[in-house]
């Protein structure tokens, strides 16, 4: 798989649960950087509550950013965890659900990596080679 592009929710997916992020999935983060993969941080993160338009999704966002950078969405992986998600998940070619994810979100996640207090999202990268110089 040739990824250009890692959209990925941060609460719940990619940050544990005390909202940090451990300093593998950074390293991990950074490899994927330092060869060319565009990272996109795809959130609705509110301290109090999300109040959105009927029309707002994240896969709108993520559509404009492709556009712009030349990226087609069969090179585009995106993470979720919750049903704010599953359009990012459905948009891209491959769409992974964390496994603290809710059902819903597992349902239409093409994979399910490890959760997001036990790396899952950083694994998962690395097992698909994602890191590795070509």
């Amino acid at each position: 798989m040739s990824i250009k592009m890692i959209a990925t929710d941060l609460d719940g997916a990619l940050l544990r649960n005390d909202s940090t992020m451990s300093n593998y999935t950074k390293s991990v983060l950074e490899k994927c950087r330092s060869k060319g993969i565009k990272i996109v941080p795809a959130t609705a993160r509110s301290s109090i509550m999300v109040i959105l338009h009927k029309e707002a999704m994240k896969s709108k966002g993520l559509v404009a950013l492709a556009d712009y950078w030349g990226i087609r969405s069969c090179k585009i992986v995106a993470f979720g965890d919750d049903t704010i998600d599953i359009d990012l998940l459905e948009y891209c070619d491959v769409g992974v659900a964390v496994s603290n994810a809710l059902d819903e979100v597992k349902a239409v996640a093409d994979y399910v990596c490890g959760g997001n207090d036990d790396e899952g999202v950083a694994k998962w990268l690395e097992m698909q080679k994602a890191t590795e110089v070509n």
